[in-house]
């Protein structure tokens, strides 16, 4: 299975872009053995993520002869989302942040990001839901 858990959305996107040929196109295929997924249905899982990077609109897809070969190429939405970076000024600022002033910091994201329904505010939901994943299922393997 290949789940938001796993790798977030942002980093599926680097997959594409680094198995992209020079026609700017990516196989089903070719994204799964750079994930260490060629086996044991890989292709399947790895096609059903993407499902979800069309349906962000981070990625369009093809397909060729009678769909046995699947292509994904980014958007140019996906490829800003990809691309997104913090100077160090802005990093410096979070990193000196009070717990209350991240909560509020957090509170205004939140706010912003999740009220409305854009491929932007999606992967910020998404980046979030995958770094709580983690966390929780570090905090379970502690108790154990």
């Amino acid at each position: 299975m290949l789940r938001n858990e796993d790798y977030t959305d942002r980093e599926l996107l680097h997959v594409v872009s680094d198995v992209t040929t020079v026609d700017g196109w990516a196989d089903t295929e070719e994204i799964a053995e750079r994930l260490g997924m060629a086996q044991n249905g890989g292709r399947r899982h790895v096609g059903s993520r993407m499902s979800w990077m069309v349906r962000y609109k981070y990625c369009e897809r093809k397909v060729e002869g009678k769909g046995e070969r699947v292509l994904y190429r980014l958007t140019k939405q996906g490829k800003s989302l990809m691309a997104g970076e913090l100077d160090s000024d802005t990093e410096s600022v979070l990193k000196s942040m009070e717990p209350g002033e991240r909560v509020m910091v957090m509170r205004v994201i939140a706010r912003q990001g999740f009220s409305t329904a854009s491929p932007a505010q999606d992967m910020l939901r998404r980046e979030y839901l995958h770094h709580y994943a983690k966390r929780k299922r570090a905090k379970r393997k502690v108790r154990v």
